[in-house]
């Protein structure tokens, strides 16, 4: 019993509370003691992580996912589609302003349009992909959002990826 109550004296020390319980503790009780620590050790880290991460340089990124969590956010099957979902938000995709800084390609921009080939450029601007910036356009109209990469990052990856899947487009 004397390692039960100098750890849960330990924990009460931390919080700067009284032992909650008469000692002898019962294992139930230590069991609940530790619950709650456990809880509000995890609030505490998240607090700390929201404030770093607010805090901290990616104005882009925190656009994509102002908050912290230890959930996924993102969590679909199959693998493939994490994988361009997340190489879209990173803008870490094969077009050509990345292709050309990697050495990859000759000159960064778009064969049509003649402005460089970005993401901004490839999902709303370039009219090679029409008929994907038409349904971008009408999904964002129906849910009253804005019409910028951050917000089609965000709420249309379903649609990006059938795009892209149906039209054999790599990125």
């Amino acid at each position: 019993m004397k390692f039960y109550k100098g750890y849960i004296l330990k924990i009460s020390h931390i919080y700067n509370q009284p032992c909650p319980w008469r000692h002898p503790v019962t294992k139930d009780q230590l069991l609940q003691l530790l619950s709650l620590s456990e809880e509000k050790i995890k609030n505490n880290i998240i607090q700390e992580w929201q404030q770093m991460w607010d805090n901290s340089t990616g104005i882009f990124y925190r656009a994509i996912n102002p908050t912290v969590s230890y959930k996924p956010q993102f969590k679909t099957n199959p693998r493939a589609k994490d994988v361009m979902i997340t190489r879209l938000r990173l803008c870490h995709v094969r077009l050509k302003t990345t292709l050309y800084t990697i050495g990859q390609a000759a000159d960064p921009n778009c064969e049509i349009c003649l402005v460089p080939e970005d993401i901004n450029h490839f999902l709303i601007q370039c009219p090679r992909q029409g008929p994907l910036q038409h349904q971008l356009l009408q999904k964002c109209r129906h849910r009253q959002l804005n019409f910028s990469v951050e917000t089609i990052l965000n709420d249309c990856m379903d649609l990006i990826y059938d795009h892209l899947t149906t039209n054999n487009i790599r990125l």
